[in-house]
């Protein structure tokens, strides 16, 4: 009971904490600007995806039965949807961790701010949280970024494939 009532007394104390604008002001610019690139990075999936569609269905019909006969064709198209898709979910994932994390971060500022040796303990799993967190949303948007230059190498290679039958 004496450890859940230090809890929310320190929970309190951090919640009534005001940040200058200055202690995390750069933090929340590259956070934004990093939301910014993976919203970039669905747009451009979804158009990619949306290029697939164009071709598939702007296709002749005699045109389109040597598309499906085309082994190499249907894995090239196949792989540029699977690709450019995988691309805009994580991208999506990244955007949604990103604000656990950013909330974390600003937490964790305000626990070092607070500076209280009751503290300690809270502030090492808020920085074990945060920093979990950051890793996380890093690896989605590498992954987005990957994924979206092999989904349009695909579909690239599915044009020159279309363009040479």
């Amino acid at each position: 009971m004496q450890r859940t009532h230090e809890r929310e007394s320190l929970e309190r104390r951090v919640g009534r904490i005001d940040l200058p604008e200055g202690r995390y002001r750069a933090d929340l610019d590259l956070h934004d600007r990093s939301l910014h690139f993976s919203a970039e990075l669905v747009r451009l999936a979804l158009a990619g995806i949306a290029v697939v569609g164009f071709l598939v269905t702007k296709l002749p019909d005699h045109e389109l039965r040597v598309v499906f006969a085309d082994q190499l064709l249907k894995f090239l198209l196949s792989g540029s949807l699977v690709a450019l898709a995988a691309s805009a979910g994580l991208a999506l994932l990244h955007r949604f961790f990103a604000g656990g994390a950013a909330f974390h971060h600003i937490q964790v500022i305000k626990l070092l701010v607070l500076n209280d040796s009751s503290s300690e303990q809270e502030l090492q799993q808020a920085l074990k949280h945060r920093t979990a967190l950051f890793l996380r949303c890093h690896r989605f948007l590498m992954l987005a970024s990957v994924l979206l230059v092999a989904g349009t190498a695909f579909l690239g290679g599915a044009i020159i494939r279309l363009l040479l039958a």
